[in-house]
């Protein structure tokens, strides 16, 4: 089950909880998934941005990932590039190439 603070300052969207008097959380690490993209774009009605907020406050890899996200957006949009050594590259293509075909023949299995 999900649960937040019932009343959460937007402030500590990324902070962690005091002591919450908590209720059931309706926005689920899937819902929020689904609503990433529009997340991200400002494109959230807000009574579902304050269900999200409160979602990312208590949900440690929903936080992660919003991290994560908001630092490769950064990347990209400072056109940033990373010069890999060699190695480094050829043994992160052989890893995603070894996880493509596992999955394909998960896939094909199915």
């Amino acid at each position: 089950m999900y649960y937040r603070e019932a009343s959460w300052p937007e402030h500590r969207l990324f902070s962690g909880p005091s002591v919450p008097s908590l209720r059931r959380c309706s926005v689920t690490c899937t819902e929020f998934l689904a609503q990433m993209t529009d997340y991200f774009d400002g494109q959230v009605e807000p009574g579902l941005l304050d269900e999200i907020q409160s979602h990312l406050c208590e949900c440690h890899h929903c936080e992660v990932l919003v991290d994560t996200t908001r630092k490769t957006i950064r990347v990209y949009r400072n056109h940033e590039i990373y010069d890999l050594p060699d190695d480094v590259r050829e043994r992160t293509v052989a890893r995603i190439m070894a996880a493509c075909k596992g999955h394909a023949h998960t896939v094909e299995k199915r």
